[in-house]
């Protein structure tokens, strides 16, 4: 037999800490029966952007932006947004970038990095951990039906939303997990060259037994619980906590007081996401 190493102490220590503060993010199986990215090119285009927009507003102080300075920035936007609106791996609508930014901005920190996280286009992730389930095709991003990419849609833009009022400019991804035991989650994994990404996930069923419903932006309750959702998780990668432990608690609480306001916009944004087909409306399938 071997001699143990320090360094496999040092695992097998990780792993005691992480099942006393999380036993089941610890022990369940986190590889999944389906793990697929779907990358879009936006992303590559994002600090341009963002440098463009702070350069045409120029200098700003601490508090509500001006009528200009919005104005200057929904042109910006616009130019890029313009007719990518219904595609899944998009920035937002001119209608819901406009919403987003009526905010009060805690100083030019705040304001840059709610303008890094507007000219955003995050990456679309799928994730099925249910044996046995086959993921229908109307949740994949090249098949996805009105509602189901109304759904996806309104998921990516409230995760923005919550991002922007954090502060934060931690860049994410999406997208939908299949579960049976999880409702929503964030993801932290590495990729092939080792580099860290940030994935918040929903559950697009509302009873994660059955697989039937799906959660339906159109309605008050559904809305709100996904945008209560998009604080839980974006809680995990704004604040880079892992656990649910007390530290997630503290954070947790403060992040919700930060967008509580935001439960008053959330209808603007939601009626600002256009979707292909149906005339735009998700209901229609």
């Amino acid at each position: 037999m071997g001699s143990v190493t320090t360094t496999s102490v040092a695992k097998i220590d990780k792993l005691a800490e992480r099942i006393a503060k999380d036993n089941m993010s610890a022990l369940k199986n986190k590889v999944g029966l389906i793990r697929q990215k779907f990358e879009g090119t936006g992303k590559f285009k994002a600090r341009e952007r963002a440098a463009q927009v702070m350069n045409q507003i120029g200098p700003y102080g601490a508090g509500v932006l001006s009528t200009r300075n919005t104005e200057t920035i929904m042109a910006v936007v616009g130019d890029y947004a313009r007719g990518e609106e219904d595609k899944l791996q998009s920035m937002p609508s001119p209608a819901v970038a406009t919403a987003m930014l009526d905010q009060k901005f805690l100083g030019p920190n705040h304001l840059e990095a709610a303008v890094k996280q507007l000219v955003w286009e995050p990456d679309f992730f799928l994730v099925n951990e249910i044996d046995g389930f086959t993921v229908p095709k109307k949740f994949f991003p090249a098949t996805m039906t009105p509602t189901i990419l109304k759904l996806a849609k309104t998921w990516t833009e409230l995760c923005r939303y919550v991002m922007m009022q954090l502060g934060s400019e931690e860049h994410f991804g999406v997208g939908f997990v299949f579960s049976d035991s999880m409702a929503a989650a964030a993801i932290t994994d590495e990729d092939r060259e080792g580099r860290d990404e940030r994935w918040l996930m929903l559950n697009p069923f509302k009873d994660m037994k059955s697989q039937t419903e799906v959660w339906r932006p159109a309605q008050d309750h559904d809305l709100k619980w996904i945008y209560a959702a998009a604080i839980h998780e974006a809680t995990h990668i704004a604040d880079r906590i892992s656990y649910h432990d007390e530290s997630f608690a503290s954070a947790l609480t403060m992040n919700m007081a930060k967008c509580a306001d935001g439960y008053r916009k959330i209808r603007q944004i939601a009626a600002g996401i256009r979707t292909r087909g149906a005339g735009g409306s998700p209901e229609a399938d």
